[in-house]
């Protein structure tokens, strides 16, 4: 399921996040798991974009809100924010966000409970982002430093 506006793009994968994490599998198999949910994401996306014409311009930094609703234990934070990376990486190939560096992209993670699972599911929300404020200014001057030198 998709919805779409102007300035905002949802798209809601039923089921869980991919658990990738502190995972103990074959790498072969994280690697399929990773694309399949990165296939969905990117089909249910791209469904959406040609009844919108909604794209982003290279450069243009975006929001990304990802809600998480699960009906079992709450994921500690950073893992959940890596279990979010293969949607992440499916938004950048369809179009929806410029880049996943810190100067394109704002995101929010959420992890909301629900009584069954039935209803969990994971929504994906692309909006316009605001200027990058003065703390993320001087983080991404840094990073550009030290990319700078490493490179020189």
């Amino acid at each position: 399921m998709a919805e779409a506006t102007a300035n905002r793009l949802v798209v809601v994968i039923p089921g869980r996040l991919p658990q990738l994490a502190n995972g103990r599998r074959h790498p072969m198999a994280t690697h399929r798991v990773k694309a399949e949910y990165r296939d969905r994401l990117y089909f249910q996306a791209l469904a959406q974009l040609p009844r919108t014409g909604w794209r982003v311009q290279p450069g243009q930094r975006r929001k990304l809100w990802v809600t998480v609703r699960q009906c079992r234990p709450m994921l500690d934070p950073d893992n959940c924010v890596a279990n979010c990376k293969p949607g992440i990486d499916a938004a950048v190939r369809v179009g929806l966000l410029a880049g996943d560096t810190r100067a394109l992209l704002h995101l929010v993670v959420e992890q909301v409970a629900v009584r069954h699972r039935t209803e969990e599911r994971v929504e994906w929300e692309v909006t316009e982002a605001g200027p990058i404020s003065v703390l993320d200014r001087s983080f991404v001057e840094q990073m550009r430093q030290r990319d700078a030198r490493a490179d020189g």
